[in-house]
């Protein structure tokens, strides 16, 4: 599950930067909240994670991507796709 997070992770994070993805309103795109229902239903799945943040971003909501990279690189600190993609996001909000 490693490797499916950071491939499916840098490629949103790709086209996060190449101003390709759409932002979304909360509540206005229902893969957002299908998403973060997997997430919570099963929260040490990587490839659920992966999928909840290609979502998040899809849907400008990036705090919540974000905070899933966090958490994420709290157990695999050396993962340098999801280092790199979350100073993208960093950026990409201003922090």
């Amino acid at each position: 599950m490693h490797s499916s997070f950071s491939i499916i992770f840098g490629f949103a994070a790709a086209l996060l930067c190449a101003g390709i993805l759409p932002a979304g309103a909360q509540g206005l795109y229902p893969a957002y909240d299908d998403a973060f229902s997997a997430r919570i239903a099963s929260p040490a799945d990587n490839g659920t994670l992966a999928q909840f943040v290609t979502v998040a971003v899809n849907a400008g909501q990036y705090d919540q991507a974000i905070s899933s990279i966090e958490q994420y690189l709290i157990k695999y600190p050396r993962d340098a796709r999801a280092r790199l993609a979350a100073s993208r996001l960093y950026y990409h909000v201003g922090s």
